[in-house]
């Protein structure tokens, strides 16, 4: 099966898209009208968020494997519904259920996780790509990832190539919208 690129930046393209939506809906990343770059930005930061957010549902399948669901209250008197009878699901149909969501939202989670991956192969050969690495993913400030660097350099230059990385990344990221900005 031979896909053309054009194939693959639709593709892209649109997994991107709902990449965007999933972190807007789990209100990781704010849509503000955010700019392309200010929407990488927040991927980069959220970055190794979404990493851990993998781990800690892959925890949750594994502790409702061990010991079931969590027992909710039955302090509550339930209130008859209108609709007549509800048919209600037996313990081991909920914690499938729970456990298909889990691995649902493990499954797009780590989608959005590998398409930032391959932007960041893109521009992993930059000789500055550890500015991106420095500052969003350890959190460091330009001051502090210039006097860390292998020679002596000005934070001015770790700023402007930072900048330079996210944009080339907004690029692969979000092509789309960078095109509709420059034109609009």
């Amino acid at each position: 099966m031979n896909i053309t690129s054009k194939e693959v930046k639709k593709i892209i393209g649109e997994v991107v898209s709902k990449t965007v939506d999933e972190l807007l809906q789990q209100k990781l990343i704010k849509k503000k009208d955010m700019n392309t770059y200010q929407k990488t930005e927040q991927l980069l930061y959220n970055y190794n968020n979404f990493k851990e957010v993998v781990k800690d549902k892959q925890e949750m399948i594994e502790q409702i494997k061990q010991v079931g669901l969590s027992k909710t209250s039955c302090s509550v008197i339930p209130m008859p519904q209108d609709n007549g009878f509800r048919e209600t699901q037996t313990e081991s149909e909920k914690i499938t259920s729970k456990i298909a969501a889990l691995e649902s939202s493990i499954s797009l989670t780590k989608n959005y996780i590998k398409i930032i991956d391959n932007a960041l192969k893109t521009i992993q050969d930059d000789p500055y790509y550890m500015v991106i690495e420095k500052c969003y993913f350890e959190g460091k400030k330009h001051s502090a990832v210039a006097n860390e660097w292998f020679t002596p350099i000005d934070e001015t230059t770790i700023g402007r190539n930072k900048n330079r990385l996210v944009k080339k990344l907004s690029i692969y990221l979000f092509s789309d919208d960078v095109i509709r900005e420059l034109y609009s």
